[in-house]
């Protein structure tokens, strides 16, 4: 911590005066590369199964190809820093992302928006577990769940009419 604030060139109490940790700082700085990230996914998405696909395709290559991402994602500091964070930031974080996805959701008016909400996240959360899929079998069961996903609510949706 005294590194962080000794290169930022401001006092402890200076910095305590805007983050309660340096894990909120963190997660403040994840949320900023997570709304690029939603801006680009909201931009690439479109309610067919393929530009659906294409558009959590575009994000997990953006995930991977991000340092912050990385070390969130595939450095498991993503429990470690849920434990430290207070449940109202996480709450705000949730009805953030809701908010954000409803653009998405409204879709697919016959499904709960948060469940569909709670369905991009978990998308999301995947790489986490990349080590438990496997990663020889990683790119093959994301494309396969990502299929199953896309086509299954957008080929519903059209199915109700909703298309």
């Amino acid at each position: 911590m005294r590194e962080l604030i000794g290169a930022a060139g401001i006092g402890q109490g200076i910095f305590y005066h805007f983050f309660s940790s340096k894990e909120e700082l963190y997660f403040r700085m994840i949320k900023k590369e997570e709304k690029s990230l939603q801006k680009s996914f909201l931009e690439n998405w479109g309610p067919d199964p393929q530009s659906f696909k294409k558009a959590f395709l575009n994000a997990f290559q953006e995930i991977e190809n991000n340092p912050i991402f990385q070390q969130l994602y595939l450095e498991d500091e993503y429990q470690n820093l849920i434990k430290k964070l207070s449940p109202e930031l996480i709450e705000e974080h949730i009805k953030r992302d809701h908010k954000t996805l409803s653009k998405i959701t409204r879709f697919f008016p016959d499904y709960n928006s948060n469940a569909i909400a709670g369905l991009f996240r978990a998308l999301f959360l995947i790489p986490l577990h990349k080590k438990e899929i496997g990663s020889q079998n990683y790119q093959e069961t994301l494309d396969l769940l990502l299929d199953l996903v896309t086509r299954g609510l957008t080929e519903e949706a059209r199915d109700r009419g909703h298309d």
